[in-house]
């Protein structure tokens, strides 16, 4: 394909570099246990990518899946090489919950990346760089929130936060597969869990990487270069993200439990909201370390339909959080507090009674893996049926018996 010797070449040196490399490291032998001490204070398992010895001894497969990646993909050299830079700390954790996670802080530790034991060496290849992106995020402070945005933008930051990291990760897997190694692309493929049934997330990326392939390949074929296909494809991608019914629905939940709690929790200092998230925020979220774009263009939803699809129930909660926020900002007109109300109770929400300080403390005895549409939909029944048990009965009033006449 046009373009792409330049991709083969560029993996061709990679390949040499890390050669050579793996060959010094490999020279100095395996690290020393006396350093034990310092791992507790990091955390115990967690180790850097200066420590190859170490990575590859204690977690083989994260080692082989990040050796492999930054030498068969140019894209994912970049973010190897940012993981490098930062001192990113990787680690393995048995019933993860997830192929992986980044965090910007944990516990005292900063730029942690896990993988779960049980992923292969290819399921590695494919989510280590959407985790290690989610760093390029947050080292440009494309993760930030601002408190003049409403839940609408939190929404679709959230969202555009996953569709920037699952740009990078089938970039990189394509970018393999072209240069000789599919592992990466392979595992992005299957939709097969663990106990050997079809999962609907795992459906959800094979069918965002076979759109973006089938994006890449029309482009070539309409002349474009390699780079100017990779971006048209990553744009294909970034847009389809939004409109995954599964993820959108999946992350748009997780962003309204964190714009519920930045309500109640008064994070917004009585500031309405003001501005929104836009495509210029978007576009940075897909950045890779060097500054170079991975996507073209990157458009996001205009309207709820676009937004929410056919999820009303997601939507109406957005709402009835938005109508706590306007009437916590304490605006000195209430009217656009009482046409939201109204156009509310037009919608029939079912969620306008209910008191989410209830709702904030079974977020906070449950945890984070609560079904927060859940606990509001069980507090809307729960007020109804108090409103029914209210409500004096019925009863059938006898009519009173004419009198007789007397005689």
């Amino acid at each position: 394909m046009r373009g792409t010797g330049k991709l083969q070449s560029e993996a061709h040196d990679l390949k040499s570099r890390f050669t050579t490399q793996h060959m010094a490291s490999s020279e100095t032998g395996p690290a020393n246990d006396d350093t034990r001490d310092a791992d507790v204070a990091r955390g115990g398992l967690f180790m850097t990518l200066a420590e190859e010895c170490r990575l590859e001894r204690s977690t083989p497969k994260l080692y082989h899946a990040l050796m492999a990646f930054s030498t068969y993909s140019p894209t994912g050299h970049k973010l190897f090489d940012l993981a490098r830079r930062r001192n990113f700390l990787f680690n393995e954790k048995k019933d993860l919950g997830a192929g992986g996670v980044y965090r910007s802080a944990n516990g005292g530790l900063r730029n942690t990346v896990e993988t779960d034991r049980d992923n292969s060496i290819g399921q590695n290849m494919a989510v280590l760089p959407h985790e290690i992106q989610h760093g390029v995020q947050a080292a440009t402070g494309a993760d930030r929130m601002f408190t003049s945005w409403n839940g609408r933008s939190f929404m679709k930051q959230k969202l555009g936060m996953e569709a920037g990291a699952v740009v990078a990760q089938i970039r990189v897997a394509y970018e393999m597969k072209m240069c000789g190694n599919p592992d990466a692309w392979d595992s992005l493929l299957n939709t097969t869990n663990t106990d050997g049934d079809t999962d609907r997330v795992l459906q959800s990326y094979a069918a965002l990487a076979k759109g973006f392939e089938a994006r890449y390949i029309d482009a070539w074929k309409d002349g474009a270069e390699h780079e100017d296909a990779m971006a048209k494809a990553g744009s294909r991608t970034h847009q389809n993200y939004f409109g995954t019914a599964m993820l959108r629905d999946i992350y748009g939940t997780i962003a309204l439990r964190d714009y519920l709690k930045a309500v109640m929790k008064d994070a917004f200092a009585d500031q309405p909201a003001t501005t929104q998230f836009d495509e210029d925020h978007a576009r940075l979220q897909c950045k890779l370390p060097d500054g170079s774009d991975m996507v073209g263009e990157a458009r996001l939803p205009r309207t709820d339909d676009e937004l929410f699809g056919a999820n009303k129930k997601l939507r109406q909660a957005y709402d009835a959080v938005e109508l706590v926020r306007i009437k916590k900002s304490n605006e000195t007109d209430m009217d656009g507090y009482r046409e939201a109300l109204a156009e509310a109770k037009r919608d029939r929400n079912p969620y306008l009674a209910i008191d989410f300080r209830e709702v904030m403390r079974k977020l906070a005895e449950d945890g984070n893996g609560t079904d927060l549409l859940k606990v509001m939909d069980e507090l809307a029944e729960a007020g109804d049926k108090a409103k029914l048990e209210m409500k004096p009965p019925k009863f059938a009033v006898k009519p009173r018996p004419k009198p007789q006449p007397k005689g």
